[in-house]
Order: structure tokens, then sequence, then C-alpha cells
């Protein structure tokens, strides 16, 4: 029994020796890899777009009403020797587009002069209308003009008097300035009537020099 024991024992030595090779060829685990550590600091975010400049607003003022004064200068075939002229008008104009427009006027005209040998009085309203043709640079605006209409004419001489309306034309230049709603501006013009009877027919033609202002809206 005790032979047997032994050689139980020594088996199971040399199994265990056998076999403790295996076992020491197995590598422990490695530890895990760190985490990597989690920044604290606040994630940037990309810049907002700065917003776009507004956009320059249109001069949207078309139209425009103005008083224009100055003296006139009258040329007639049956009247001279004039003097204490006096030339006053109120025009209301609009644009169609930035460069054509137009503009209606009703305006009063004084003059003395000789007819004959009398003195006579004249007294003209003109209802006018016109069309423009401009170039605006900037707030500066040259321009042309011409059109037509109605002379309303008084002649007084003496003790006679006679009143006539006689269709007429005018072809003008001028230059406007644009002070925000604010309208200045010189204008020249060439006028012409087809005759105002006294006696006999007397032409009234002459020019206007005015300075003018107003306002835009």
């Amino acid at each position: 029994m005790k032979t047997r024991m032994i050689a139980v024992a020594g088996i199971l030595s040399i199994t265990m020796f056998a076999a403790a090779p295996s076992l020491w060829s197995q590598e422990a685990p490695s530890p895990p890899a760190p985490s990597a550590p989690v920044s604290s600091a606040p994630t940037a975010t990309p810049a907002a777009a700065s917003p776009a400049p507004p956009a320059e607003k249109k001069d949207e003022r078309t139209s425009y009403i103005v008083l224009k004064t100055g003296p006139w200068s009258l040329k007639s075939d049956s009247l001279s020797g004039e003097n204490s002229n006096f030339y006053g008008e109120i025009a209301f104009g609009g644009k169609f587009n930035p460069f054509f427009g137009a503009e209606f006027s009703v305006g009063r005209f004084d003059a003395e002069a000789n007819y004959g040998a009398d003195r006579a009085d004249v007294s003209t309203i003109p209802v006018l209308l016109s069309l423009r043709l401009g170039v605006p640079i900037a707030i500066v605006e040259p321009y042309v003009l011409f059109g037509g209409g109605a002379y309303f004419t008084t002649i007084d001489v003496g003790s006679r008097s006679a009143s006539t309306v006689a269709g007429g034309y005018h072809v003008g230049l001028g230059v406007d300035v644009a002070l925000g709603p604010v309208l200045v501006g010189i204008e020249s013009r060439y006028f012409s009537t087809v005759g105002q009877t006294f006696d006999a027919d007397i032409s009234l033609d002459g020019y206007t020099y005015a300075v003018k202002a107003g306002v835009r809206f």
C-alpha cells in the first residue's frame, strides 16, 4: 500500500512539472491604455458673419415745385425802349425717368415800352407746358427744355387798352442743384408769340433770365 502511494505521488509530481512551463509562458494581461484627458476648455465656435453694410438709399424725389424770378428782355418790332421789366413764374414738374421730364408753369411778364410816340404798359400771363432733357451728375443737373403755350396779354397805351390771347413757343437751358429736398438753380429762355393785336400785330419776343428755388418731393 505504501509503495502504491509513493508511486502515485511520483506520477503527480512528474505531471505538474511537465505542465509548469505552459503555465509560465502565459503573459499577464496588459493594463488598459489610459484614456485621453478630456479638456475643460470651451469649444471654439465659428465667428458669426458680420452684417453687410446697408445699401445706399435711392433718391426717390422725382417731382418739384419752384418759384422763378428775374428780368426779361423784350424784343419787338413795334415796341422799343423797354424798361422796368419783371418776370415771375411758378412751375410744377416731374420726371418720367432720370433724364426726361415735363413741367407746367404759369407766370407773369411786366414791362414798359415805347409804342410810337406813346408809352405802353405790357402785361403778359404765359401758361406753358415744357419738356425737359437733363443729365444728372451727382447733385447737379444741366438741362435743356422746349415747349409752348398760351400768352394772355394786355397792352395799355394812354387811354386805349387791348387784351388778346396768342400762342407761342419757347426754348431754354438751365442748371439745377439738388440739396436734399431743396432745389435751386438758374435758367434762361427765349420765347416768341405769333402776334398780339393792338392797331396792328405786335410780336412779343424776348429772353428771360431767372434764378429759382423750391422743394423736391
